[in-house]
């Protein structure tokens, strides 16, 4: 016991500061053996504890959108961008190094020819017997 270790010194101390926390909830409260006269606030409480933990995930839940969801879109939308854009622009030299006949770009001109229900039909406007 003569000697001090880490273990020991520790553990005195956690007595100590325990004794004086009692000691200060006592001389707080004005309690007796009778009851306190004031009454002590339950910070361990359920809904308190539930407020801080409720506190403590949005809290981070934000920091992670601000500081790791956010800048991570952003550089996706940037990159995605990039590659697009150097995708459409080496699509022709692409080809044509690969040797890969290109197809026409000419339309043909066909006649129009109905393929949409009722587009040979004819309207018929009737007349109102009132006009003349």
């Amino acid at each position: 016991m003569m000697e001090e270790t880490p273990t020991k010194v520790v553990s005195l101390l956690g007595v100590a500061l325990t004794t004086m926390a009692l000691l200060f909830t006592v001389s707080a409260t004005n309690a007796s053996f009778t009851g306190p006269e004031r009454t002590v606030p339950d910070t361990f409480g359920p809904d308190n504890v539930v407020a801080v933990i409720d506190n403590a995930a949005a809290t981070y839940s934000y920091f992670l959108q601000d500081n790791l969801f956010t800048p991570a879109q952003q550089s996706y939308a940037l990159a995605s961008d990039n590659i697009s854009w150097l995708a459409s622009n080496a699509q022709d030299g692409l080809v044509a190094a690969l040797g890969i006949p290109q197809p026409s770009t000419e339309v043909a001109q066909v006649p129009f020819q109905g393929r949409v229900a009722g587009a040979h039909t004819v309207r018929m406007v009737q007349q109102d017997p009132n006009q003349s």
